[in-house]
């Protein structure tokens, strides 16, 4: 079974998300670069970010995603980082992530994906974990390749697959 505990980062902290998160995760659903780069539901409205945090536990009891909420003492609720995807033939997941516009550039985009990675490789020992980054994204591959991540190849849609792999 998944689990989703409190990791420590430097300068911030992986935890589940709770309700009261809700707004924060509607300022990212409304943010240019976060809707450009991933999946926003067409519903952006509180009700929706709520929702979608109630259902949190129950996709990680199906073990459908587990998905942290990036925190950080002076800014709050800054961004997430989380894992789905699971593939048990593959001994894999993959791995996505996004910041609020006042969180970037400080490196913790980057941290947070390195101990989620780790714990994902430690944890649950998952060998490969697969970020899957538009070509156009450079923020996305510098975060992969800061957090150990090697390009490894483009799938048919276009995407760049860069993998961090459990040795």
């Amino acid at each position: 079974m998944l689990a989703n505990p409190v990791i420590e980062v430097a300068g911030a902290q992986l935890r589940p998300w709770a309700s009261s998160d809700a707004p924060r995760l509607i300022e990212a659903w409304t943010n240019a670069d976060i809707v450009r780069w991933n999946g926003v539901p067409a519903d952006t409205t509180l009700g929706a970010g709520e929702r979608w945090i109630s259902g949190v536990a129950a996709r990680l009891a199906g073990r459908l995603s587990v998905d942290w909420v990036i925190e950080t003492p002076q800014l709050g609720v800054i961004g997430e980082v989380g894992l789905s995807g699971f593939s048990e033939a593959h001994s894999g997941a993959l791995i996505g992530y996004w910041l609020l516009p006042q969180a970037r550039g400080k490196g913790l985009a980057a941290k947070s994906v390195r101990a989620c990675t780790e714990w994902a490789h430690n944890d649950l020992a998952l060998d490969s974990i697969i970020a899957r980054c538009d070509p156009a994204n450079s923020a996305s591959h510098a975060v992969a390749n800061a957090a150990g991540y090697r390009l490894e190849a483009t799938d048919k849609s276009g995407e760049q697959l860069w993998r961090s792999q459990r040795f």
